[in-house]
């Protein structure tokens, strides 16, 4: 819909307004979990093992019980370094009750990537399993010199006996989650939350460009968001539906959905820690899931892969895929292959929105869209040329505003200035356009960013990386296309003079450093030098193609 505002062109949603409830997230989680009847919530995808909702309910506040006895203070900040686990759902839940926040990062990060995103919002507690505290033991205090409890959390048993043992031997910085949630849960006091100013969450977003940033969410962003995407995507569930959870729960998409979303409305999850297609599957088959959400390299499985036919999938009802745009031809083999049967559709957002803003409507579907604009946000489509709003079907730059829309970037606020404009919308960094039904559509992400398996991994991380060789005078990364893992990165590098140097000992030297979907798997080439503008900017459009021979 459109709307004219002093002259100017915006898109309003083609839903009504709502009210956003003025709870902080963790309580309206409680509310709505011990206004139901007491049913299985979560699953154990590895275990089998079921956690009841009330037993969930109970343990987010024996973790706020365990925290007060840790002397948490409000604003405090709890980093979480987990694989997708059910003790995921208390942790979030219990630290945000207390006051405190949880910063959440990928469990197979390296230290050094550790140091640059977890490490720079000074949390005082961690939150990790054995495999992560023992990658990270030996730096702890060098990384992280603000934490004064690891709290040990084991993956379906495997672990307790170690984790028993480091908790009797260390020097107190060690405790187990048993530990933590060894009380009665009533003793804890009640936390006085702004909610609209007081940080719930920070998870990490490169944004459009450069290295990642501490995304500052609040309550209010969270309950917003949590109830402008329900308006559209839950409304058609059924009441017993089953989804699988095996999107990371550090990730905005991951995180917003289970830990929140279907918590909230009581729909059972199927934990994954790690993604495994054929367990997957199995796990789809077990427990008769409904909805799936995904991202295009899972889509892609779904399309094409031998082994969905192994399993009986009738229960599975919807496909959601979210995180990087799904291919039009992508959503048509997958009708094909499910002879119309299974619902494929998308939706698109950003962390620093909460995420989402765009959501497909069961029943309403519009192959290669993104969606309809979710309720209570405003939407201008800029000229990146001129900067003028552009009407509809014309394409330009996506600019989001609504109670979604993110506090800040943590301690940077010349790079939240960079992406908030003076009248409160976020600009995206993606070109798009609105159809005459209201549909948005994707059609450049943004120019630097490379999405890998649905991963952000920006190119000025990896060029920082690669400039911090010794043998390297400049380097510059760009993103190659490579089928269902969308984009990896291929590193282009100046070598210095009278320097010799392989792309074999850069690899050696550069992977260890860095998470596995962030590695150069467009390979290293080296070149005489760098495309850069009369400004010094990196021209990595003039490498996109550009396959010179390896030296």
């Amino acid at each position: 819909m459109i709307r004219m505002i002093k002259g100017q062109i915006y898109f309003t949603s083609k839903y009504p307004n709502i009210i956003i409830p003025e709870k902080p997230i963790p309580h309206l989680i409680l509310k709505h979990i011990r206004s139901k009847p007491d049913q299985v919530l979560l699953v154990d995808g590895l275990t089998f093992k079921e956690y009841s909702s009330h037993f969930v309910a109970d343990t987010i506040e024996k973790v706020a019980c365990g925290l007060n006895k840790l002397n948490i203070k409000k604003g405090d900040v709890l980093g979480v370094i987990l694989p997708n686990l059910p003790e995921y759902v208390p942790i979030f839940h219990g630290t945000l009750l207390m006051g405190g926040i949880t910063s959440l990062v990928n469990p197979d990060y390296t230290i050094e990537e550790l140091s640059h995103t977890l490490a720079t919002v000074s949390p005082r507690y961690l939150a990790v399993t054995l495999a992560v505290y023992e990658k990270i033991k030996n730096d702890l205090k060098r990384v992280f010199p603000s934490v004064e409890k690891v709290i040990l959390v084991d993956i379906a048993g495997q672990t307790l006996k170690e984790i028993g043992q480091l908790t009797l031997s260390s020097d107190g910085i060690v405790m187990s989650f048993n530990q933590l949630i060894n009380n009665n849960g009533k003793d804890y006091p009640i936390v006085r939350i702004d909610l609209k100013k007081d940080t719930a969450i920070i998870p990490f977003s490169s944004g459009t460009t450069g290295l990642f940033k501490g995304v500052c969410l609040s309550h209010h962003n969270l309950v917003s968001n949590t109830h402008q995407t329900q308006t559209v995507e839950t409304t058609n569930y059924k009441k017993n539906d089953t989804v699988m959870g095996q999107l990371p729960f550090f990730h905005i998409y991951g995180l917003m959905t289970y830990l929140i979303l279907m918590v909230k409305q009581g729909h059972c999850v199927v934990i994954l820690p790690k993604f495994e297609f054929v367990r997957f599957l199995d796990l789809i088959q077990k427990y008769k899931v409904a909805i799936s959400f995904i991202v295009p390299p899972i889509a892609i499985m779904f399309a094409k892969s031998p082994i969905v036919d192994k399993f009986d999938l009738s229960s599975l009802r919807t496909l959601f895929s979210g995180a990087a745009p799904l291919s039009r031809e992508v959503e048509d083999l997958i009708k094909e292959r499910f002879k119309g049967k299974l619902i494929i559709k998308q939706g698109y957002g950003a962390t620093e929105l909460s995420p989402a803003c765009f959501v497909i409507p069961s029943g309403l579907i519009k192959s290669g869209s993104a969606g309809i604009l979710l309720p209570n946000q405003l939407v201008k489509i800029i000229s990146p040329e001129t900067g003028e709003n552009l009407g509809m079907g014309e394409k330009g730059e996506i600019c989001i505003k609504g109670p979604n829309v993110m506090l800040g970037y943590y301690n940077n606020e010349k790079a939240t200035n960079e992406v908030i404009d003076k009248d409160g919308f976020f600009k995206t960094g993606d070109i798009g356009y609105v159809d005459e039904d209201g549909y948005y559509f994707i059609v450049d992400r943004s120019k630097e960013l490379i999405k890998c398996k649905g991963f952000q991994v920006p190119p000025a991380e990896l060029e920082a990386l690669l400039l911090s060789h010794p043998k390297v005078a400049d380097a510059c990364v760009v993103g190659l296309s490579k089928g269902d893992m969308g984009e990896v990165p291929r590193g282009f590098v100046v070598i210095k003079q009278n320097e010799s140097l392989t792309e074999k000992e850069l690899l050696d030297w550069a992977h260890p450093k860095i998470a596995n979907y962030k590695h150069f798997r467009g390979g290293i080439f080296f070149i005489p030098a760098i495309p850069k503008s009369a400004t010094g900017k990196l021209l990595r459009k003039n490498l996109k193609d550009i396959n010179p021979p390896k030296l």
